[in-house]
């Protein structure tokens, strides 16, 4: 054999090595949890995972490419034109609608907690009553659900209120099926910032849990369903650095144990995506706060979430299930609402909405829990309210 045929031989098997291990993909980071004893799933770590992108890739010319995967495409959502909250309750797809007005039921968990409950209400810390009605200002109508945010609690400083999808229970969704979830929020100042954490650089809160419902045998609940369940769809807030002050914005894991997100590398950013708008975009580790939706203090911030379940549910976070998907929006008060999070952009695919083939998505906890708040921080109190919670098979119009 001649020289120069040996040299193209060896040239090409090493850029076939080289490319075949280049261009490591962005991976979740799997955690650790352990249940609380109000059932609430720890936060995971507030701050983001570090990325490494791959080298570019080499271009000699491969073997047969094997064809990446189309997009999946989908029906346009015609968004609805704003409306009040009686006016959105109206609407044929509404499945439940809480205002949080006088003689909102407080059953008060005390150790056994029943099936027959409608809205429960869980103690915080040391079971301290954290939450109750303020009249004092609403979204709408006469009250909201004031939730305290006291200096020297730990991590379960309020407890939590839970809603069932329907006062029996037997309301639940699963498979093929999807479903929206919007409620109002107002934050004080001084709970827009990370708290001294017992485990990592600070600790911050969480807003809300979509999880499963009771378990139901020939159709009745039969078994209460906590909220730290693989189902579970969260909404918690994150500070990339605590030195921002109030530069907070809202953050998206699903599955307690596991805290799998819709972080992903951002191709016009050319860092990882903390949030899916732009531009500007919202980015790590390069100025992330140039893009990002960012919590506002004293006002009537909006947030709805869309969960759509495909044929089947996933095995594991890297099983993609078509079809399945979940999608975030965020407003300022007064203001049209923008879609923070979008799992075709993560998991182009189908996201993958893990269940266990037992229960299905039948609750909304609200909840500032906040895993691993160190009680022995002095802070000045603050408080979260929230109003006007919606559940519904359609898309909820922004409130006016």
């Amino acid at each position: 054999m001649k020289r120069e045929q040996l040299v193209y031989i060896t040239l090409i098997l090493a850029l076939t090595v080289l490319f075949n291990n280049c261009g490591e993909g962005f991976k979740s980071i799997k955690g650790f949890s352990q249940q609380s004893s109000a059932g609430i799933s720890p936060t995971p770590p507030p701050v983001p995972p570090t990325v490494t992108p791959g080298p570019p890739t080499p271009t000699p010319v491969p073997p047969t490419a094997t064809p990446r995967p189309p997009t999946p495409t989908s029906t346009p959502i015609v968004d609805p034109p704003p409306s009040d909250f009686s006016t959105r309750c109206a609407d044929p797809n509404v499945i439940r609608c809480h205002g949080f007005e006088a003689g909102t039921r407080f059953n008060i968990y005390r150790g056994e907690y029943s099936l027959n409950y409608t809205h429960d209400y869980i103690p915080g810390n040391g079971g301290r009553v954290g939450m109750q009605l303020d009249n004092s200002i609403s979204a709408s109508g006469l009250s909201s659900l004031r939730a305290d945010y006291v200096s020297n609690s730990g991590s379960d400083v309020a407890g939590a209120f839970v809603v069932r999808f329907s006062d029996d229970g037997r309301t639940q969704l699963g498979l093929n099926e999807e479903f929206y979830v919007q409620y109002r929020e107002r934050f004080s100042p001084e709970v827009l910032r990370g708290f001294n954490s017992d485990k990592y650089a600070y600790s911050t809160w969480k807003q809300s849990i979509i999880g499963a419902g009771d378990e139901l045998t020939n159709g009745q609940p039969s078994k209460v369903s906590w909220s730290c369940t693989v189902l579970e769809m969260v909404l918690q807030s994150y500070a990339i650095n605590r030195s921002d002050g109030q530069k907070v914005y809202p953050g998206f894991y699903h599955n307690c144990g596991y805290y799998f997100g819709m972080d992903y590398w951002h191709p016009q950013g050319n860092q990882v995506a903390l949030q899916h708008q732009g531009p500007p975009y919202c980015l790590y580790p390069n100025d992330p706060q140039k893009g990002c939706f960012l919590y506002q203090p004293n006002e009537w911030m909006t947030f709805q979430v869309h969960i759509k379940i495909g044929s089947r549910w996933a095995r594991d976070n890297n099983d993609q299930v078509p079809g399945s998907r979940v999608e975030v929006w965020a407003a300022r008060e007064k203001q049209p609402s923008v879609k923070i999070y979008d799992s075709n952009n993560s998991h182009p695919t189908g996201f993958p909405i893990i269940g266990d083939g037992v229960v299905k998505y039948g609750k909304v906890w609200l909840t500032p829990y906040t895993s691993y708040k160190n009680s022995s921080e002095t802070h000045a109190p603050g408080f979260m309210w929230y109003d006007d919670l919606i559940i519904s098979r359609g898309k909820i119009a922004d409130p006016k």
